[in-house]
């Protein structure tokens, strides 16, 4: 009984999220049909013991006869309560598009927006980092290397960073999705209980033999139609009445071109990588070397020469190569190195200057960590409201209803 039932729920869940199946609409005309054919099968075993002139199965009848007409009863105004309440609430805060759960996972979405919010900020300061911590004055150009610095990078130990952002990272992913899944149920509640498994569960309410296995069934629908919703508009309330302390991490920014402006090294770099790398024109005649332009340097020189044109191309090739091509290094190197030791030293005193470091860079350890430490810290404990209100009132409208076992693995769990 137990596989049939998971079986049969997974079934629902599935199908209720294809677009090809629609999940048939079942309500009072079939709670009529189900208390028919009950009253028909307990009329049958009246019959039989009369005829067996047993009366164990006629007191057996008659006790059925009651249980149907009072469970009828409670069927239909748990019917009429849940569907009215379900379809009010809609009405009023949806405009009739959606039930309870849609207004309760709609009470979500700011929060959701928030944390999704914070993720992207903490992707973009990753990436700034990331790109600090490998920084070094030094150029490449063509063959030539040039470095101003020491120990490698002047930014030596900014990967610390790295790290906590990394975990903040983590927790995210994981509230996010945790928040989503929640969303994505409450369509699943909206859409598939109120007009199907809530009258399933209430047909088995009146089936003589599945009477407290029907009550369990009314609990967990009536709780997930109910008290998941609430739990979630109480999550959202609370979310209102917290004084969040870092929200403004979402209008900071992070990026790296945008940190880092109050000194010459994002201009360095920057200025640098566009001019020397994305040119290609630049790049591929950088890279050319001494022996290339010495001989373009000689095939042009030579042209005067006409017959002694041979003659001339070994003679001015040379003076390019052991001449020339020295000095022109000696050039490259002193304008090369006078700009990076000039954006070094530029740096050098604004970081000694007591100017805060890379601009930003404090804000991350200040401001945008402590705000994904908060958010994590409000998640923790949403979850916990959720968990509680609606497993503690689904456990009591099963134990008002007599639910089988009351929910006794639910009842562990409170």
């Amino acid at each position: 009984m137990e596989r049939a039932l998971l079986l049969f729920l997974l079934i629902c869940v599935s199908s209720s999220f294809a677009a090809d199946i629609v999940l048939p609409e079942l309500g009072l005309p079939m709670l009529f049909l189900v208390a028919l054919i009950v009253s028909m099968g307990i009329g049958g075993a009246y019959m039989a013991g009369s005829f067996l002139q047993s009366p164990q199965i006629s007191a057996w009848s008659r006790q059925q006869v009651r249980e149907l007409l009072a469970g009828f009863i409670i069927v239909v105004l748990i019917w009429g309560v849940a569907m009215g309440t379900d379809s009010l609430v809609g009405a009023i805060f949806l405009n009739g598009g959606g039930g309870f759960a849609s207004v309760g996972g709609a009470a979500l979405d700011g929060h959701i927006e928030y944390m999704e919010g914070l993720y992207l900020q903490v992707c973009d300061a990753y990436q700034a980092v990331g790109m600090f911590q490998g920084f070094g004055y030094f150029a490449s150009l063509g063959g030539f290397w040039f470095y101003f610095g020491a120990g490698g990078s002047p930014f030596f130990g900014v990967n610390g960073l790295l790290g906590p952002l990394s975990t903040a990272a983590s927790n995210l992913t994981v509230q996010i999705l945790s928040f989503r899944l929640i969303r994505l149920f409450t369509y699943y509640i909206d859409g598939v209980i109120p007009t199907f498994l809530l009258p399933i569960a209430l047909a088995f309410r009146m089936v003589p033999f599945t009477q407290r296995a029907g009550n369990t069934l009314i609990a967990i629908c009536l709780g997930a139609m109910f008290m998941l919703p609430l739990s979630l508009i109480f999550v959202n309330e609370f979310g209102k009445a917290v004084d969040w302390k870092y929200d403004d991490a979402l209008d900071a920014n992070f990026k790296f071109e945008n940190m880092g402006a109050d000194n010459g090294m994002v201009d360095f770099i920057m200025n640098f990588t566009e001019v020397m790398c994305k040119n290609a024109v630049i790049r591929n005649l950088l890279s050319l070397g001494e022996f290339i332009w010495a001989a373009i340097f000689a095939a042009v020189m030579s042209i005067p020469c006409l017959a002694g044109y041979g003659a001339c191309f070994v003679s001015y090739f040379m003076l390019f190569w052991l001449e020339l091509w020295p000095n022109i290094v000696t050039i490259i190197q002193v304008i090369i190195g006078a700009l990076v030791l000039a954006a070094f030293a530029i740096d050098a005193a604004t970081l000694a200057g007591g100017g805060g470091g890379i601009a930003g860079m404090d804000r991350i350890a200040t401001l945008l960590i402590p705000a994904v430490t908060e958010a994590t810290g409000f998640s923790i404990v949403s979850f916990m409201i959720i968990a509680l209100i609606t497993f503690t009132g689904t456990k009591a409208i099963s134990t008002a209803l007599g639910g089988e076992y009351v929910l006794y693995g639910v009842s562990r769990f409170v």
